[in-house]
């Protein structure tokens, strides 16, 4: 299964934020910067996942964009099943007209199907525990923030 660009970016969001929660808020340009994803297509992002509760955004000088406590505990499948709500899993319309066959599909229905085993399978994994120190360190440092802080340091 692929998943849209869209969702990607999301995902990105929800991984960054989750790593650097204790640096602060951050702003949405810093986040497109950490995840390397245009800056106008951050934005659209983390309006979504905001919507979502998924974030905490902040307006004004000291505000910024950082992770819920809904986004500490969410899991990938449960993200994209809510982002790809509106996806049809096959092409059953073309600019040739819709296919003849889609009114009784049998291959659409275990689309569907499958779609759902996939993000079944991905609603175990908690977006929390994907990042890691060595994942995320370059990202603090091209922000600005220094190194990650290990345990006794």
């Amino acid at each position: 299964m692929r998943i849209t660009a869209f969702a990607d970016a999301s995902l990105r969001v929800l991984m960054l934020l989750n790593g650097v929660d204790s640096t602060g808020p951050l702003s949405t340009r810093s986040i497109a910067e950490g995840i390397g994803v245009p800056f106008n297509h951050v934005g659209k992002v983390v309006q979504r996942l905001r919507d979502m509760g998924l974030l905490d955004a902040t307006r004004g000088r000291a505000g910024g964009i950082q992770i819920s406590s809904a986004g500490r505990t969410v899991t990938v499948g449960s993200v994209l099943r809510a982002l790809d709500q509106d996806e049809e899993p096959a092409a059953c319309h073309s600019p040739n007209g819709d296919c003849p066959l889609a009114g009784d599909c049998g291959l659409r229905s275990a689309l569907f199907r499958a779609r759902e085993a996939f993000y079944a399978a991905l609603d175990e994994l908690v977006i929390a525990t994907l990042p890691t120190p060595r994942q995320i360190g370059p990202v603090l440092v091209q922000l600005g923030f220094g190194p990650p802080q290990t345990p006794g340091t």
